[in-house]
């Protein structure tokens, strides 16, 4: 998706500078709504592409979970709003009843008033759905999550079972702190693969089974220590051995000894960065510039992706077609700066609208056409802050909005930052960007400074008081709690985790399940695309390798011949 820049702007927020392309200005062209026969131009965008992500992400929060009444019936549920915000949660049975019309909350736009403050009186009227978690089975504890079975603190996934600390991850069976995994099985600290079994601390790696600490591998059965190989066997730290051999040195290194595991990864740290790396982690793709991507075509700046077409400066997209600037996407076309939607067909500035078309500035709406700034509607079409209109009087007061948003500064612009009903704490944000109190609050971005309450635990264990070896792990340690050797929180181990781990012969954690997952993402390379040569050929190219990584890095056309030959 290469092009022309058409102009360079400074970021409104953080005063860098960047290019707007002659591509993305035919893309906004084909945005420009129409209401009362009146074409509205759109302008282009006056933050930098980070800053967009932020002002989104800011907006969802995927990993915390809470404990507060539902404001309808009282009974305690589990929620992603903490119990010290101010929002109306109501238990997803109840807010998506038939007595729950969004309709009742419908206002008048007020022309004296801003969008923004608008927007906020409606949000504060609206009840908000206590999480997305649909049809679980035994999975209470998940978020963003659909048909999963006996799932437990899992996030972003679908069709999961008997899953745990799980993350944007989707048909996965008996699989433990994973993120961004697909269709595999028995697996365990396992990140961006596809069709594993049997695998554990692995990366990148495609329809494999047994392999212990590996990346980039495909094909592969019974690997430890490996990258790059391809339909291989009983290999270690990339050397073939005969399966008795493979079996003698497994037996050595007792990896299931926590000692021993931690010196296989050290060693493993030595070897990685003098084996090759391709510049870009991404399969059957053409022009596209980003990682992770998969089956797709001309995309610009994304990550993990799959099945695009035409889409740019987005992340966690699939299935979808002429999108710019979305966080978490399914199955859309034509859809610019949204959050955590599905199903859409012309829209903008929404988030969590799913199975609807021609939708603005809206937020929980589903199964709706023809909607401006609504918040909770289900079923409804031509309704302008929850209000009903006929489609002659939705056209002319969408359009007097639209003029009073341009005279605001608010016309095409992503909701103020103040909106979200998350501190930036909380949410997928600060995980992409970090920020220090001061520094969220000056950016208009809210602070959650609640702190859960931990369950009670007959003790709290150190990680040096636990068995190094897993099989002499005793099984009322599920009745302690273990204190996280980064941060000092305390965490439970459960019976159907301990199982998981004794079953394959994996050492107990030592680091809480937030720690762990940050680890995770920290072992991914980061969403930033650097220029630097090809360690082969000396060739320009794009890469998620910084130039003063110490990887031996190949463009496609070198590693390609390195690996295939």
């Amino acid at each position: 998706m290469d092009s022309a820049v058409a102009e360079t702007k400074a970021c409104k927020a953080c005063w860098i500078s960047f290019d707007i392309l002659e591509k993305d200005k035919e893309y906004y062209n084909q945005l420009s709504p129409l209401f009362a026969w009146k074409r509205y131009t759109i302008p282009s965008p006056s933050y930098c592409p980070d800053c967009r992500h932020k002002k989104r992400t800011c907006f969802r929060n995927e990993r915390n979970l809470y404990k507060r009444p539902c404001s309808s019936s009282g009974k305690e549920i589990i929620t992603i709003y903490s119990p010290d915000k101010d929002q109306k949660v109501f238990d997803q049975d109840i807010r998506w009843g038939d007595s729950r019309d969004g309709l009742n909350f419908g206002m008048s736009f007020d022309f004296s008033k801003t969008f923004t403050e608008q927007f906020r009186t409606l949000q504060k009227s609206v009840p908000r759905i206590a999480l997305f978690n649909v049809n679980p089975e035994n999975s209470h504890y998940c978020q963003q999550a659909y048909d999963n079975k006996n799932s437990y603190l899992c996030f972003v996934v679908k069709d999961c079972e008997e899953c745990m600390y799980v993350s944007h991850s989707n048909r996965l069976t008996r699989c433990y702190d994973c993120a961004h995994l697909q269709d595999s099985e028995y697996c365990y600290e396992c990140l961006d693969s596809d069709k594993l079994y049997g695998c554990a601390y692995c990366e990148w790696c495609q329809w494999s089974s047994n392999l212990l600490y590996c990346t980039d591998c495909m094909g592969c059965d019974k690997c430890m220590g490996c990258i790059w190989l391809r339909n291989k066997n009983f290999c270690i730290f990339n050397k073939q051995y005969t399966q008795e051999e493979y079996q003698q040195r497994e037996q050595k290194m007792s990896l299931w000894i926590y000692p021993n595991a931690q010196a296989f990864k050290e060693r493993l740290k030595q070897f990685l960065p003098t084996q090759i790396h391709r510049f870009l982690q991404n399969i059957n793709s053409h022009n596209c510039l980003g990682n992770y991507i998969i089956n797709s075509k001309n995309l610009y700046k994304v990550f993990d992706a799959f099945e695009l077409e035409d889409c740019a400066y987005s992340t966690w997209i699939f299935e979808s077609k002429d999108c710019h600037d979305i966080y978490g996407m399914g199955t859309s076309n034509l859809v610019y700066n949204s959050l955590g939607v599905e199903k859409l067909n012309t829209a903008a500035f929404c988030t969590f609208v799913s199975h609807t078309r021609n939708a603005y500035y809206s937020d929980l709406c589903f199964d709706c056409n023809d909607i401006f700034g609504c918040i909770g509607l289900k079923n409804k079409s031509y309704c302008i802050f929850n209000k009903q209109y006929t489609p002659e009087e939705y056209e002319l007061t969408v359009a007097k909005i639209i003029d009073r948003m341009i005279e605001t500064g608010e016309w095409w612009e992503f909701f103020h930052s103040s909106l979200s009903p998350f501190g930036y704490n909380e949410t997928v944000a600060n995980e992409h960007f970090p920020l220090e109190k001061s520094q969220a609050t000056a950016w208009w971005f809210n602070r959650s400074d609640y702190i859960t309450p931990m369950p009670q635990a007959d003790k709290t264990l150190k990680v040096t008081e636990l068995q190094p070896h897993i099989a002499l792990v005793e099984e009322d340690i599920i009745k302690s709690a273990v204190e996280c050797e980064v941060t000092n929180k305390p965490f439970r181990i459960m019976k159907q985790e301990l199982d998981f781990l004794k079953k394959w012969s994996i050492p107990l954690p030592r680091r809480h399940p937030d720690q762990r997952h940050k680890d995770r993402m920290g072992r991914r390379n980061p969403r930033k695309l650097f220029d630097r040569k090809c360690s082969q050929c000396a060739a320009d190219m794009k890469t998620t390798y910084s130039p003063d990584r110490p990887e031996v890095v190949y463009c496609e056309v070198c590693y390609n011949k390195a690996i295939y030959g």
